[in-house]
């Protein structure tokens, strides 16, 4: 029996340790300490990249087929994208549209009706459907199946391959994969191995926003914000910046400055300054494009991360084409965009820096 050693226990790594023990393979996963949002993630079928759609297609029947194994799964809202004038909008009606979001454009006083809520003018509306899914209730289901190993992980190399330390135990499989999120890159170059990655700071608040506002999913590209729902008279809301940050001695991105700045950013739109209840902040990962990365680094070493945020959408339709791949099985879908041996060649400066997400709408 192929015996793997999965290296974090995130939506990358909890994902890919579903699919391979799912086809019968002995999985340990390696896991600190991950936490998800009770109130959910979004998961965006409202994206840039047409590969990119297709796996948020792939990811929302994945999710789909866990059926009610957390409570709930998935539950739908309506979407509204403020973009500026000089988008390409029909292109974004038609792509979306094409993937089940079905997608149309309607002016502000219009948005204002449906929402209940005045808006402020600015940029041009698109209404769509999106979703919200309880990763952290899926994860909790996934580990319920897996063999999990509690701490801090180091990778090393020697003679007989790669091997994996935690807690003063060492573990060995056929396959390691890296899965640890914004601390791949640091584990990797530990252990002599140099893939392009960075480590960004990400960061939302918790605001206080009434009724009408706390069930509808908002990206302003004019405003700079986007909004989810979080409970009763309350949304999450973050914005679009990415400082580099060191993800094992995170400093304080919720400040001040931040929450004076999604207040001026929600009082744009809104009209109104809303009460700011409490900040959650973490660490994403970036490659050079901005895409993910999948694939065999080394013989018998493996990753999946660089999600740049948007792991909910595209996380486990990769992380299954991950456990194709080590199964030399045929991916499920055209994978070759996401390959890390696009990184593997020439050697890259350490001077690239961390551009737009590949969800944003340009």
């Amino acid at each position: 029996m192929l015996k793997a050693i999965v290296v974090g226990g995130g939506i990358a790594g909890s994902f890919v340790s579903h699919f391979l023990n799912r086809a019968g393979v002995n999985v340990t996963m390696i896991t600190g300490k991950v936490s998800y949002p009770s109130i959910g993630l979004i998961h965006s079928m409202l994206l840039r990249f047409d590969s990119d759609m297709k796996l948020a297609k792939r990811t929302l029947e994945i999710y789909k087929s866990l059926g009610k194994c957390c409570g709930w799964t998935l539950r739908e809202y309506p979407a509204y994208t403020f973009i500026g004038d000089d988008v390409d909008r029909k292109r974004y009606i038609e792509l979306w549209s094409s993937y089940g979001s079905p997608s149309k454009e309607i002016t502000i006083n219009e948005a204002s009706q449906l929402i209940g809520v005045k808006l402020m003018e600015g940029g041009r509306v698109i209404l769509s459907v999106d979703r919200l899914v309880n990763i952290a209730g899926i994860i909790r289901h996934i580990r319920s199946g897996i063999k999990v190993e509690n701490g801090f992980a180091a990778l090393r190399s020697d003679s007989n391959g790669f091997a994996v330390s935690v807690n003063g135990t060492e573990y060995r499989g056929d396959v390691v994969i890296m899965a640890a999120g914004a601390i791949n890159g640091t584990l990797l170059k530990r252990a002599g191995i140099k893939i392009p990655l960075k480590s960004y700071g990400c960061r939302a608040l918790l605001f206080l926003v009434g009724s009408r506002l706390d069930n509808v999913i908002i990206y302003d590209y004019v405003n700079h914000f986007y909004m989810r729902p979080a409970m009763p008279l309350m949304a999450s809301i973050g914005d679009e910046e990415s400082p580099i940050v060191d993800p094992l001695n995170m400093p304080k991105l919720i400040d001040n400055a931040f929450v004076d700045s999604m207040k001026k950013s929600f009082r744009a739109r809104f009209g109104r300054t809303p009460i700011n209840l409490v900040g959650r902040q973490g660490a994403c990962e970036s490659s050079p494009d901005m895409f993910p990365i999948i694939g065999e680094v080394r013989p018998g070493l493996y990753v999946v991360g660089a999600f740049n945020g948007y792991g909910a959408e595209v996380g486990p339709a990769l992380a299954e084409a991950l456990a194709d791949i080590i199964l030399n099985r045929k991916t499920r879908i055209d994978a070759s965009r996401y390959l890390v041996n696009r990184y593997l060649g020439a050697p890259i400066s350490d001077d690239w820096e961390i551009g737009h997400e590949p969800h944003e709408i340009l």
